[in-house]
């Protein structure tokens, strides 16, 4: 686990974080230092120069690192196999020492508090994603998200309080307070809008994931995702605390209904951009879900918030035509790649067109 590596280093921790220096764009002028090292680098590798050139690039890297450059630091030390790909002892020892500044760099109050919550993550893991978050700060009543949002950050609470609170029709509920050490973020893991508001109860402090970053993370580290999806689920009781409270967010009752329907995707003026066949899963008076395939999970998101027209069959091969909004979707069969998408009606159906189309 990456405390006991974190235990064995001497180094000052920077007060910093969340600060990510800018990674020099291939082709920079010399106005910037390292692209301009970086350049005459290469220039020597092309000359046939290729010891002095790794030298070079080592100190280089070595520089950035030391710096806290560690966008420019991993971006220099993978172009060292340009000029040798059998530079193997200096590709390893660079990244030692770029992951020796990374936990160096770790402020040591926020090493205390996710110790614990994220032991499962290794050392390079950990730092990974430490190192790409956005610290912001909230005062008292600062809404740091709202029910129905389409946010998708993952929230870690360094310091401070968060009231989770849930609006039912015109009355708040209170659900619980998250305190230091605590994570929030239901629609990272799943493409949902927000049910639920964050609001600061007093001065706080959190580190913000975005869903980007940790796609650039998953590339280097594969499974990434699904450990923090493991740690979410393992310390997260918002879910069990609105099934002990009562409130189920589901206003109506749903209904299995399977059915293939005809779907339509609409852009701002209610006009059709695109249509697919889907097949019906279940039906209440307030929405429906249905199963579709989608090669890219990713993709899945594309289609929060939109604007949707269903066709649904009715007795007497009558099309019944009904409009909604994406509210949420879930894998529902990843291996084949089927994703349960949820709608929300824009107005409630009657229950007789309910009842006919059950009854079909």
């Amino acid at each position: 686990p990456y405390t006991t590596l974190f235990r064995s280093r001497r180094q000052e921790a920077s007060p910093t974080v969340g600060r990510k220096p800018a990674e020099v764009p291939e082709g920079s002028t010399s106005k910037n230092p390292v692209a301009s090292e970086e350049e005459q680098i290469f220039h020597l590798a092309a000359a046939g120069e290729k010891d002095k050139a790794k030298k070079r690039l080592f100190e280089l890297i070595v520089s950035c690192a030391k710096k806290k450059d560690f966008a420019n630091a991993e971006r220099l030390r993978n172009r060292m196999y340009e000029i040798d790909p059998m530079a193997l002892m200096e590709i390893i020892q660079s990244g030692d020492i770029i992951e020796e500044e990374k936990c160096g760099a770790i402020n040591k109050n926020h090493l205390q508090i996710w110790s614990k919550p994220l032991e499962d993550l290794s050392t390079e893991e950990f730092n990974a994603i430490y190192h790409v978050m956005e610290e912001r700060e909230y005062h008292p009543e600062q809404i740091l998200v709202s029910q129905g949002d389409k946010n998708d950050e993952l929230f870690f609470i360094n310091q401070g309080s968060i009231r989770a609170s849930y609006m039912g029709g015109e009355k708040e509920f209170f659900l619980k307070n998250l305190n230091s050490g605590e994570i929030a973020g239901e629609c990272f893991f799943n493409a949902s809008v927000w049910t639920m508001t964050l609001t600061a109860v007093k001065p706080t402090r959190i580190m913000v994931l975005t869903r980007e970053q940790l796609l650039l993370q998953e590339e280097k580290f594969p499974g990434l995702e699904s450990k923090l999806r493991d740690i979410y689920n393992r310390t997260s009781d918002i879910h069990l605390l609105l099934n002990k409270k009562g409130l189920d967010r589901r206003i109506y009752e749903r209904y299995r209904l399977e059915r293939k329907i005809q779907v339509h995707i609409l852009d701002k003026t209610g006009k059709s951009i695109s249509g697919f066949r889907a097949d019906l899963s279940d039906i209440s008076l307030g929405g429906l879900s249905f199963i579709v395939r989608i090669s890219k999970k990713e993709n899945s998101r594309l289609l929060l918030g939109r604007g949707i027209k269903a066709a649904i069959p009715v007795i007497g091969a009558k099309m019944e035509m009904i409009h909604g909004t994406v509210i949420g979707v879930q894998s529902f069969h990843l291996l084949e790649s089927d994703f349960s998408v949820h709608v929300k009606f824009d107005i409630p159906l009657v229950r007789s067109t309910l009842q006919a189309l059950l009854e079909e």
